[in-house]
């Protein structure tokens, strides 16, 4: 889609009342502060996921969902069920 495609009034009216320069420079700058955002958000979820590796490797308990399927799996054993690996 390219920026004269748009019909002005489908707009918010705060674009509304651009030029078409000042609108297309509002929305390019828009979306480098997403772009932006996006990566930063990137870069928190991978330090997340370093985070959580490290510290479930120092901590010998199961976490919740280990254990509820651990004793899923038991229960159902008990019922003549059987699981591959």
């Amino acid at each position: 889609m390219t920026y004269g495609a748009i019909d002005k009034n489908k707009l918010p009216e705060n674009l509304q009342k651009m030029s078409a320069a000042e609108r297309k420079q509002y929305i390019d700058g828009k979306l480098a502060q997403r772009r932006k955002t996006a990566q930063a958000i990137q870069s928190l979820q991978k330090a997340r996921e370093t985070y959580i590796e490290k510290h479930r490797a120092q901590t010998a308990a199961p976490t919740f969902g280990e254990a509820v399927l651990r004793q899923v799996k038991t229960q159902a054993k008990t019922k003549g069920f059987s699981f591959g690996k």
